[in-house]
């Protein structure tokens, strides 16, 4: 009940701090995850994943869900932390800061496909399987989303270090 009750807090308040008009220039933090029933998840570009645990370690197996209209799952695993650009896109010098003050640790990924963008999730086997993963563009950056059962159980944003055209819904 308690895990219930925060979650509930967690999403008033991204709904409270909306009220006076949310801008597509406001960018979204991670939605707070229930630990003990989603593993942690990251946004990937390429075969870098960006996500909030700096506790990873080579080997560990990570599940892709690719974005797009073909969400086949894809195996994967961590082949060691990113440091520069050469191995994660994100780290280019135009939007590398914003993307580390934003919370997020680099790896680099082995999988037997490279993509584009993709959502990762820790671990072998998925625990979403029923889950939608989904982008869209902000004015500066993509929006990631995992929405099951009409919640939005995770999001993440990537800055890209350009202008773009907003494609995500208005708040």
């Amino acid at each position: 009940m308690r895990n219930f009750a925060n979650g509930l807090l967690t999403v008033v308040g991204m709904a409270l701090a909306c009220l006076g008009g949310c801008s597509d220039d406001v960018e979204p933090g991670d939605v707070a995850l229930d630990k003990e029933k989603v593993s942690p998840l990251g946004w990937m570009h390429g075969n870098c994943l960006a996500i909030r645990d700096d506790a990873l370690i080579s080997g560990t197996a990570i599940t892709i869900h690719p974005l797009g209209s073909d969400q086949k799952v894809l195996p994967g695993t961590i082949t060691g932390r990113a440091s520069s650009a050469d191995d994660c896109f994100a780290l280019k010098e135009d939007r590398k800061q914003v993307n580390i003050d934003g919370g997020y640790f680099f790896y680099t990924i082995n999988a037997q496909t490279v993509v584009t963008f993709a959502i990762g999730e820790v671990g072998k086997e998925s625990q979403l399987s029923a889950a939608r993963f989904s982008s869209c563009m902000t004015t500066e950056g993509m929006k990631f989303s995992v929405i099951k059962d009409g919640a939005e159980l995770w999001q993440g944003y990537y800055y890209l270090g350009y202008e773009s055209e907003p494609t995500c819904p208005p708040r």
